[in-house]
């Protein structure tokens, strides 16, 4: 996790927070959590989207190479 965007100061208080379960989260680091998931939750999603938009860029090219072929097969 430390070599991700995330804040190291709220990564050290989590890390903390695990090592010492008897200390309770404040709500400020439980937002700053919750951002964090949301946050990585984005990334992944556009990491999705451009893998989508990339394998269908792939297929049309993959297409067009076996147009070319066969044009050239002839």
């Amino acid at each position: 996790m430390r070599k991700c965007d995330f804040d190291m100061d709220w990564l050290n208080g989590v890390e903390k927070g695990t090592l010492f379960r008897n200390l309770q989260f404040s709500q400020d680091a439980l937002q700053k959590l919750l951002d964090s998931q949301q946050h990585m939750t984005k990334k992944v999603e556009d990491l999705k989207h451009q893998l989508i938009s990339t394998e269908t860029i792939l297929e049309s090219i993959t297409q067009q190479k076996a147009q070319v072929l066969e044009t050239k097969a002839a």
